[in-house]
């Protein structure tokens, strides 16, 4: 009985874990290696360029320099952000650069740090969760003191498949109510097959084109 037990709360933790990959390990608290050109699409329209910008893994928000000072950007008014070789769309309240795509629909994946991670495996480390962010200005000093440390950061990713003005998580569940009873059994077929993965983008495509059926 106690095995039975052990094996049903495994199944139930993998399925909850599907909603998170593993994205491996950075040294930096920021996307790219160094600020870089962005281009920023705002929800009213309105299209600003800046010459020095990044991604913050700690929320995944827009984050770039206004003279010795960086700033995060108010996400609820960005709509999209182009930067080094990578498309950016917000979903929610972050920014999820763009995978591939599936006719008028896009696979996206959004790139944070596994705070509970780092606190688990790192020994007498700085909590991640007292990093400064007030108002719209990030603590440079805090800032600092993680990009330029020996210190590495687990990653998680979470994918996103948007299709028109739905964005639906790419986990079982979340799947499962996006789909018609019939898709969703297409969906189960495809889960099955040796090589089916949570983070492979060929089945999210395959997944992908089912929702947009």
């Amino acid at each position: 009985m106690k095995n039975l037990f052990l094996v049903v709360l495994f199944a139930v933790s993998s399925t909850v874990m599907r909603a998170q990959v593993y994205g491996g390990m950075s040294a930096s608290t920021m996307v790219f290696g160094k600020f870089s050109p962005a281009e920023i699409l705002m929800e009213d329209g309105r299209v600003i360029k800046t010459p020095s910008a990044n991604v913050f893994m700690k929320n995944g928000s827009l984050v770039y320099k206004h003279g010795l000072t960086t700033m995060q950007a108010s996400m609820r008014l960005v709509k999209q952000v182009r930067i080094a070789d990578r498309l950016y769309l917000r979903t929610d309240t972050a920014l999820a650069y763009v995978v591939d795509s599936v006719g008028k629909g896009v696979i996206l994946c959004k790139t944070l740090i596994d705070a509970d991670g780092y606190q688990r495996n790192m020994a007498n480390s700085v909590d991640l969760t007292s990093l400064s962010l007030g108002g719209d200005q990030v603590s440079m000093t805090t800032l600092e003191r993680y990009t330029d440390s020996d210190e590495r950061y687990p990653l998680v990713n979470y994918y996103y498949l948007k299709y028109g003005d739905k964005l639906v998580l790419f986990e079982e569940r979340a799947l499962k109510r996006a789909l018609s009873r019939d898709r969703e059994r297409e969906m189960l077929t495809l889960m099955q097959l040796p090589d089916f993965s949570w983070d492979n983008v060929k089945y999210m495509k395959k997944i992908l084109e089912l929702l947009q059926k």
